[in-house]
């Protein structure tokens, strides 16, 4: 151990290496909190009502085609009938 620290200034450098490094461990924490509560009330839900939007005109579309059909085939056996 006697090697590590030769001098103060090792010792005082690397306790100032740990203070910062604790410092940005912290500040990573607090970022992630913040980011955790922004995407769970602003992205997520808005990106749920874009899907649902998506899915409701797609489904709308689905129904129209299946209306279309519907009434193709109706035309076709009442012109063979």
């Amino acid at each position: 151990m006697g090697t590590i620290f030769k001098s103060q200034s090792d010792a005082g450098g690397l306790a100032t290496l740990l203070e910062t490094t604790e410092r940005e461990i912290v500040s990573a924490c607090n970022l992630k909190d913040l980011l955790t509560i922004y995407i769970g009330d602003k992205v997520i839900p808005l990106f749920k009502k874009e899907k649902l939007d998506l899915y409701g005109q797609i489904s709308q579309q689905f129904h129209v085609l299946e209306i279309n059909n519907a009434s193709n085939v109706a035309n076709f056996w009442s012109t063979l009938l």
